[in-house]
């Protein structure tokens, strides 16, 4: 994943997000482009800290969806611990992190890495509220699913 993330050139939308909203450094410098699909704010603000911090550097832009990826296995891996067959389990892992097009989203300077990560996290507490009734469960998952949306 990290070797991807320093290896691949950055992509058109990429470089769009990082040009028109990090490097003119105006999150929303107007109405239409605050409302372009380029500007996945969570990712576009976290991309403009890495940026101030470390400066054009290609992995330093992508590492936040890289440590994404870290929160999306510790969250998958805690749903699929549920299972009580050793090779449901098993599969389960496999279906959730091995899909290459998913795999993309964690190695590129986008939103979709961040929101995926988010999302299973949120649904791991979901499906925690259902079993035990908990409502800050049901919070938590509710206020994951928000910044998931942002991302």
């Amino acid at each position: 994943m990290c070797l991807r993330a320093y290896l691949i050139p950055f992509t058109w939308d990429e470089d769009c997000t990082f040009y028109h909203y990090v490097v003119k450094g105006d999150l929303f410098y107007s109405v239409y482009e605050m409302m372009s699909a380029n500007n996945h704010l969570l990712n576009t603000w976290i991309m403009w800290v890495m940026y101030k911090l470390f400066g054009c550097n290609l992995l330093m832009l992508r590492l936040p969806n890289v440590m994404a990826f870290v929160f999306f296995l510790f969250y998958a891996v805690k749903i699929v611990r549920e299972h009580t067959c050793g090779f449901l389990r098993l599969t389960s892992f496999a279906v959730l992190t091995f899909n290459p097009f998913l795999l993309d989203f964690f190695s590129i300077a986008r939103g979709y890495g961040i929101s995926m990560a988010f999302l299973m996290a949120a649904l791991h507490y979901f499906i925690s509220f259902v079993e035990s009734k908990n409502q800050h469960k049901l919070f938590l998952s509710f206020f994951l699913i928000c910044f998931s949306t942002l991302a």
